[in-house]
């Protein structure tokens, strides 16, 4: 009786070892298909481009000259002033269009916030500087 209960017991622990390995396979494989194929070498990053974009990350603020990016406006000038909004993002311009969101003079309102980037009004796209309020929150950001 004891020898049945042996061939049992090992029958179930080379069935759980064969499931183990058949699994263990199939992850390899899926790897092995599912991995990227790199056709081109990465580009040369010169030390000029390096040096660049450590200037770009040396963020310094000046406490008694702060940034200030909301723009002053006369809101009784309506929507017929040069700051009142008339553009917006590709992408809200296609929800408009869809009828997804309202205008988006229906959406800024009688007295929009008016804000301007340090470098003049932007264009959609690119990277987005974030904004700190004091030296500390630099080193939270990075």
């Amino acid at each position: 009786m004891s020898s049945i209960r042996l061939k049992s017991s090992l029958k179930l622990v080379a069935g759980v070892l064969a499931v183990g390995a058949a699994l263990a396979l199939l992850f390899c494989l899926t790897s092995h298909l599912a991995a990227p194929r790199h056709v081109q070498p990465m580009p040369e990053i010169t030390a000029a481009e390096i040096a660049a974009n450590a200037a770009a990350r040396q963020i310094r603020i000046d406490p008694e000259n702060p940034l200030v990016l909301h723009a002053a406006v006369d809101h009784a000038e309506g929507k017929n002033a040069a700051w009142y909004p008339r553009s917006e993002s590709p992408i809200l311009a296609k929800l408009v269009a869809e009828g997804k969101l309202p205008p988006v003079a229906e959406r800024v309102g009688p007295e929009p916030c008016v804000m301007r980037g340090v470098e003049g009004v932007g264009t959609y796209g690119g990277t987005w500087m974030r904004i700190a309020n004091s030296a500390s929150d630099v080193n939270v950001i990075a």
